[in-house]
């Protein structure tokens, strides 16, 4: 296996670099207070005790492992929700907070910043009150048994495709 990219969350609220958070995100008819910076100190716990949380796959290293990982962090686990569903994908976890059907979902930095861009009018109906501690984004691969310049190749386009956009909603 060869790395041939890696992703780049520079110029995202929540993203450093190669690393990335993800948003913990809610009704905002439950919660009026400003979006929370991804600088904010953030307690799980509290947070998803007695909630629905949604997330789309339980290998999922942005909408599940890392809530998992900072709950292990605080000495609890998921089973303080009072339920968990998958969902499938990131934006079916962000339509069901905004249709009611959950109370909680974690959306990675990059998918939050375009389904804010994407969908303006569901996304003011969602609030960020907080986001998980940074986890380093996957890299792009490919087999070893790819040639050389085929490789290079990849990795020029992945990397240009892959330079972030400024999606920043924190002016």
């Amino acid at each position: 296996m060869h790395v041939v990219a890696q992703n780049s969350y520079e110029g995202l609220t929540g993203g450093q670099g190669y690393f990335y958070r993800s948003a913990l995100v809610v009704a905002r008819e439950h919660h009026t207070m400003c979006d929370a910076l991804p600088t904010s100190s953030f307690k799980s716990v509290q947070a998803m005790a007695g909630r629905h949380f949604v997330f789309n796959d339980s290998v999922s290293q942005s909408g599940y492992l890392s809530v998992v990982r900072d709950l292990q962090g605080q000495g609890a686990a998921l089973d303080v929700c009072s339920r968990t569903t998958v969902t499938g994908s990131h934006l079916a976890s962000i339509l069901h907070v905004a249709n009611g059907e959950a109370d909680i979902a974690a959306i990675d930095c990059r998918t939050w910043a375009m389904f804010r861009r994407a969908d303006p009018v569901t996304a003011e109906c969602l609030r960020v009150i907080g986001w998980t501690m940074p986890s380093m984004g996957l890299p792009f691969v490919c087999s070893r048994h790819v040639q050389s310049a085929l490789r290079q190749t990849v990795a020029t386009v992945a990397q240009a495709i892959m330079l972030p956009i400024r999606y920043d909603y924190y002016v």
